[in-house]
């Protein structure tokens, strides 16, 4: 009888099986991203410190008349940062078997190390991602309230939602056919009881019969993740009646820089405001100020309009905060640790999701932000808890990974997944004294953006899944 030989190396077979198994994962949040501007440095391999820059365009000037008006063109640089503490993830495997046995089983292989290893990396890289969309998604629907109100959030993600975010996306003149929306488990299950009112046969059935909304609604094409779910404030403190205390916060100094967008901000309560990665912060008018230069809002930038059903707002995020963390500290590091405390009529520097533009080809908010220490200053509260849904635009979500330089000394192998542009390093050790085979599966994923045109929808958790099921098309048990 004749042994097989088997002509891979080790590391190459096990990346040939995480490229396959890779390409019948579903990763919303990494196809969801952008890489055209990335495509440049796709062969380029990681060396300490890296940054990648890259230039997005801004909506130039329309002059009248004959008379020609020049201005120079305003350059906005964007970056993905390649932070190795806090996204080069690597899963090592030990194994005590015979090389035979390990060489020949291209099944055993696949079941051991490829699957769990692919599991463990993808999950991960895909939470980072859906960590970073809700870090960076600072557009807000004000669901009616008045300016001089905070945002009284909806008990339940039904079509009412999905209409506040087309009206907002239509005034701000985003695109819709490159978006997509991004549901939490539960939410995605609200929006198809939701749908069950229509009268449409075969939507009503989809719906109730199998649980599953259409996969496309009011032009956004609908995806479902279980990454995303319910977010909670550090909010602790309450007023005499019983309310969070949420604010008010003003800006000493509000971010000037894409790379690093910094604040520091003062906490005007009479108590402790603990912020923490994801919250949002959005601007309030002082009370019964309900006139229009009053408010703060996102601004529709080609003829420089103030979007009056829009809240001016910032996600915080937790760059600030894992910058003061060792490496030894990332081991054990979770997002829910993150905690910029703001005392009562103190301040503190906490880092947000993108840098306000009052003018200019980039202009994203409707005026400056009066700041502390003059008349008025601006007004900002945290939003309560809510479960966190996104609407992502591609081209401001972007996604990289580098090419990884090889571990260990032996044989390694490389696997790149061009649908959602994950890179995975292979390296391999064979300690044959030992009888015991060694891998190392790497991989550095990294985000950047800019941050305006990513969407959040907040709903409260006063719903149930259940809510106004139909049993119509239901068949009979």
């Amino acid at each position: 009888m004749t042994i097989p030989n088997n002509t891979y190396l080790p590391s190459q077979l096990v990346s040939l099986d995480i490229l396959h198994l890779l390409e019948t994962m579903d990763c919303v949040f990494l196809r969801c991203a952008g890489r055209t501007h990335t495509s440049t440095f796709d062969e380029k391999q990681y060396v300490p410190g890296m940054t990648v820059g890259y230039q997005v365009a801004g909506i130039p000037p329309v002059t009248r008349g004959q008379e020609l008006s020049f201005s120079p063109y305003e350059q906005r640089t964007l970056f993905i940062k390649a932070d190795v503490k806090r996204w080069y993830f690597s899963v090592t495997h030990g194994f005590n078997q015979t090389d035979d046995v390990f060489y020949l089983n291209r099944k055993l292989i696949a079941e051991t190390i490829s699957a769990p290893t692919l599991k463990a990396l993808k999950e991960t890289i895909e939470l980072e991602g859906s960590q970073w969309a809700k870090e960076h998604s600072p557009v807000i629907p004000s669901y009616g309230a008045a300016i001089d109100k905070e945002i009284s959030l909806p008990g339940s993600f039904d079509y009412t939602v999905i209409n506040y975010l087309e009206k907002l996306r239509r005034d701000l003149i985003f695109p819709t056919h490159s978006y997509k929306l991004v549901l939490n488990t539960r939410d995605d299950m609200l929006l198809a009881n939701s749908l069950q009112n229509m009268f449409n046969e075969k939507i009503n059935r989809l719906v109730t019969e199998s649980g599953s909304p259409p996969s496309k609604v009011a032009g956004f094409t609908n995806e479902c993740s279980p990454y995303i779910g319910l977010h909670k404030t550090k909010l602790t403190a309450k007023d005499a009646q019983g309310n969070l205390i949420k604010g008010p916060l003003t800006f000493v100094s509000y971010p000037i820089s894409d790379e690093s967008p910094e604040a520091v901000i003062q906490n005007n309560s009479a108590v402790d405001i603990t912020l923490t990665g994801g919250d949002i912060i959005y601007h309030k008018a002082p009370d019964g100020q309900t006139t229009q230069d009053k408010g703060l809002y996102w601004i529709q930038n080609t003829v420089k309009r103030a979007i009056p059903d829009s809240r001016y707002a910032f996600c915080v995020t937790s760059d600030k905060y894992i910058e003061g963390l060792t490496e030894a500290q990332m081991k054990t590091f979770k997002y829910t640790d993150v905690a910029y405390t703001i005392p009562a009529g103190g301040q503190a520097t906490v880092s947000l999701s993108h840098k306000p533009i009052f003018s200019g080809y980039h202009q994203n908010c409707s005026r400056q932000i009066v700041t502390q220490g003059q008349p008025d200053p601006d007004q900002f509260y945290v939003l309560s808890d809510h479960f966190k849904n996104h609407a992502l635009h591609p081209e401001y979500l972007k996604f990289k990974c580098f090419r990884l330089p090889p571990l260990r000394a032996t044989e390694h192998a490389e696997v790149n997944d061009g649908k959602t542009g994950v890179k995975m390093l292979i390296t391999h050790d064979r300690l044959l004294e030992k009888r015991q085979n060694i891998f190392d599966v790497s991989a550095l994923p990294c985000f950047g953006a800019v941050s305006q045109n990513l969407f959040t929808l907040p709903v409260g958790d006063s719903s149930s899944l259940t809510n106004n099921v139909s049993l119509v098309g239901k068949k009979k048990l």
